[in-house]
């Protein structure tokens, strides 16, 4: 089993690739309940510690996706 620190780009971009489409069900979903128009960024991905999990999802406003 690999480290989390030893995901390469191509890891990094699959995670961000099941985050986009999670989130496009969800929106597509939301829209359709709302009757409203849904518009989404394109996510980013960072690898933390999982001990600096609760200061950045304090520190934020953006929506997270958290893999554990």
């Amino acid at each position: 089993m690999r480290k989390v620190r030893d995901l390469g780009w191509k890891h990094l971009d699959l995670l961000k690739e099941i985050g986009n489409i999670g989130a496009s069900h969800a929106a597509t979903s939301l829209s359709t309940i709302l009757n409203k128009r849904i518009e989404l960024k394109i996510p980013s991905v960072r690898i933390i510690p999982f001990a600096e999990m609760n200061d950045v999802m304090r520190n934020s406003l953006s929506p997270r996706l958290i893999f554990a």
